[in-house]
């Protein structure tokens, strides 16, 4: 019993600590828009119901030595994107300048954004 209790705790923990930790492995590009880049980490991905997907996304802006890494469920069918966390990384020292735990309300997406590709990207991995 108490090793389900540890096994949980210690999930929840790399969870919620996810953001920071895949701030610099395991991304992998997927689409740019000038000098921003959107790269996800698909090694993050759980695929809920349906058409449902939570993952960490980093959307790097070169102008501004800025990455920022937000933890995204997604639902498909719906076109919708919702921010479960966040952080704001300088890029050239890894240095957290900013970080939300704050759940977002979801938001929409046109087929045309980036955010339409990278869920296509994600589902294409489920494969």
């Amino acid at each position: 019993m108490y090793s389900k209790i540890l096994s949980f705790i210690f999930v929840s923990l790399i969870i919620l600590c996810s953001p920071c930790a895949a701030a610099f492995d395991n991304f992998e590009f997927v689409d740019a828009n000038g000098k921003t880049g959107y790269y996800v980490d698909s090694k993050s991905a759980y695929f809920g119901p349906e058409n449902q997907v939570e993952a960490i996304i980093a959307v790097k802006k070169a102008g501004q030595n800025r990455m920022f890494i937000y933890r995204m469920k997604f639902d498909r069918a719906q076109r919708t994107y919702q921010i479960l966390s966040s952080q704001v990384i300088k890029y050239d020292t890894k240095e957290i300048l900013e970080q939300q735990n704050k759940v977002e309300p979801p938001q929409t997406y046109r087929l045309q954004s980036p955010m339409n590709e990278i869920v296509d990207y994600l589902f294409a991995q489920k494969r």
